[in-house]
């Protein structure tokens, strides 16, 4: 794939070299421009709008994580600018990456006062300069050398990787699950079972985001079309351990999912202390029950 729509694990490392070399301009100016070897400037943040809900499909940092995220600006400055794409208009820039740190700093901002909170070094892509498959793709990419992805998180983010390597001519002469193995670091099995974790329905997408099934589960019932998933939801999701889900094979048919999850109701032994006066009359009961089980 060609090198210009490629974000790498260093970019990151770039741009903080970068700012660290900056030399602050005007402060009054919208955008102003920060020395350094990279196109880096800090932008007013009311010039910044989000890139759409289907490009950026990742969950926003829990209280925790921003209010961790919060604190390491105020002490310590934002240390990895954030990527931005110039607009049509050229006068709103669409951010690719550092959603959460836009957050952070209109956080800052209302919490302190602050003016210096609202702008943000930003590293800008010009309109002409990448295509919206490769704007896509840097989003994609630095979510997921950045950020500790949900499974689902990281199988969309191989199912739009697959759409957007099938587009690029000149990675036709390499496998598209050899290219996304070498850009992610993944084994070629582990692509194929995050990529096949994108049939799951939405139940059993949100049981595997939050740890009730695992993921070797979810490849396996993602075999299933969305009505036999959704029938296994419904009478057998207390049952989903991967002993049985294991056992599950293509082409199977509601009898034969239906007995792999019976339950053999095994009778449970109880003890217990009875007086002696009441012994023969316990022992009537019992034999009665039995007779009567018959």
């Amino acid at each position: 794939m060609s090198s210009k729509s490629r974000i790498n694990k260093g970019l990151v490392n770039e741009f903080l070299s970068a700012t660290k070399k900056a030399s602050p301009q005007k402060d009054n100016m919208r955008i102003r421009q920060i020395e350094g070897d990279l196109n880096i400037h800090e932008l007013s943040i009311d010039l910044l709008i989000n890139a759409p809900s289907d490009w950026n499909f990742y969950k926003p940092l829990n209280d925790n994580k921003m209010e961790q995220l919060i604190m390491s600006i105020m002490e310590n400055g934002l240390l990895n600018p954030i990527i931005v794409w110039e607009t049509e208009e050229g006068l709103r820039y669409m951010v690719l990456s550092g959603h959460n740190r836009l957050e952070a700093h209109r956080k800052i901002y209302e919490q302190t006062g602050d003016s210096k909170y609202l702008k943000i070094p930003a590293f800008i892509k010009a309109k002409d300069e990448i295509t919206k498959e490769q704007a896509q793709e840097i989003i994609i990419d630095t979510n997921w050398v950045q950020r500790e992805l949900t499974a689902m998180e990281k199988a969309k983010s191989i199912l739009k990787k697959y759409a957007i390597v099938d587009r690029d001519i000149s990675s036709r002469k390499k496998r598209k699950r050899d290219i996304i193995c070498e850009d992610y670091g993944l084994k070629g099995r582990q692509v194929e079972n995050y990529y096949k974790l994108n049939s799951l329905t939405e139940e059993f997408k949100g049981m595997l985001d939050e740890s009730r099934i695992t993921i070797k589960s979810g490849v396996k019932l993602a075999l299933f079309d969305p009505e036999i998933q959704m029938w296994m939801f419904q009478n057998f999701r207390g049952m989903l351990d991967y002993k049985r889900i294991s056992k599950l094979k293509s082409g199977m048919n509601k009898d034969d999912i239906e007995k792999i999850f019976e339950v053999e109701k095994e009778e449970e032994m109880v003890t217990m202390k009875v007086p002696k006066s009441l012994q023969n009359q316990i022992k009537e009961i019992i034999k009665n029950y039995h007779e009567n089980s018959k």
